[in-house]
Order: structure tokens, then sequence, then C-alpha cells
């Protein structure tokens, strides 16, 4: 599987939150997997998983504290609605049994 367990990507782009959810759930499911310690690599994995997402968060930071703001003042001057990446969804995914999140 290439990009999983330091397997390099040609041109390999930054991490994300999304492509770090679906790695942090593959070294889950390896480690639920089995009734066994961790091997070495996978405990590799899990610590570049944890140095990608200190990155991305830090990333993150910079973006809403930069990026966001101006695009901010930008929505201000055409006085339309600011973007506030803090919020919180009102909304709650439905707990429906067949697991479709769509209302």
């Amino acid at each position: 599987m290439p990009g999983f367990f330091g397997t390099p990507l040609t041109g390999k782009q930054p991490e994300n939150f999304s492509t770090l959810n679906q790695r942090f759930g593959q070294v889950l499911a390896i480690a639920d997997a089995v009734d066994a310690a961790p091997t070495t690599t996978t405990e590799a994995v899990a610590r570049e998983l944890g140095a990608a997402l200190k990155e991305t968060s830090g990333r993150w930071s910079v973006i809403k504290k930069t990026d966001v703001a101006a695009l901010n003042e930008m929505l201000d001057k055409q006085k339309v609605g600011r973007i506030d990446p803090e919020r919180k969804s009102e909304e709650v995914p439905s707990s429906e049994v067949d697991g479709d999140d769509e209302p």
C-alpha cells in the first residue's frame, strides 16, 4: 500500500486531517487484529502519524490566523457573513439504524 508504513509516495503532499484519519484508522485496525504487542514497525508508524498530526494542526492554526483572517476582511468589505472556523456545527448526525446520516 503506497504511502503506508513509510513507503514514500511520488510527489507526496503534506498530510491533511482526512488522510491522517484514514491512516490512524488503518493502524488501529492492525493493532486490533491481533492479541499481541504492536510491532516496532507499527509503533514507528504511530509515532510518525503523531508527528504529522502535530504538524498538520500547526498548519491549520496558521491558516486560521492568516488566511481566514484575510478572507474575513474581504467578506467584511462585501458586507457578507464572516467565517468562524471555531464554530461548532449545530446539526447532529442522525443515529438511524441503517447508519445513513441523511435526514
